[in-house]
């Protein structure tokens, strides 16, 4: 919708809960997260509305997608290696490349980079923490203290 809340358009129709929607740096493809499939599943779908594509297609919980600066990757948070980490796929047509983190990203972006300073959570030590990065995925550190579980971090 218009920022004036004219013009609304609905994106998705199916009784699932469709959520945390991302747009693509071209306004060309909107990320989502759909639980449609019976867990939480990344989605991608064209801005008007038309052809949702399941990227993930997982057990897994697979939350917060977040576009890369070139829509080149997206990266998103999953628990499918028994812990909550970062994740990074390519949004190919039917299915994509993941690479899990802390491996160097460039590894998965084929010379693309995300922001420097980049922020994630994860429970890889137990307990759910927020995390800062360099852009090549290196020099992580953990931002919050353990005992309360952290997440959703944001640059304000």
């Amino acid at each position: 919708m218009n920022a004036d809340g004219s013009r609304r358009l609905r994106l998705t129709d199916n009784e699932a809960d469709d959520h945390s929607s991302r747009w693509s740096p071209d306004g060309s493809k909107i990320a989502y997260v759909s639980k449609r499939d019976g867990n939480s599943e990344i989605y991608m779908i064209n801005s008007d509305g038309s052809d949702p594509v399941n990227l993930t297609n997982d057990m897994a919980r697979d939350t917060g997608p977040a576009w890369g600066p070139n829509r080149d990757f997206i990266a998103f948070s999953s628990d499918r290696n028994g812990f909550r980490d970062l994740y990074l796929m390519r949004p190919d047509a039917q299915g994509c490349s993941l690479c899990p983190l802390p491996p160097l990203m460039t590894e998965c972006l084929h010379g693309t980079q995300p922001a420097p300073g980049s922020l994630f959570n994860t429970d890889r030590n137990g307990n759910e923490e927020v995390y800062r990065m360099a852009a090549d995925g290196s020099l992580q550190t953990n931002l919050t203290n353990p005992g309360a579980a952290d997440s959703a971090p944001d640059w304000e």
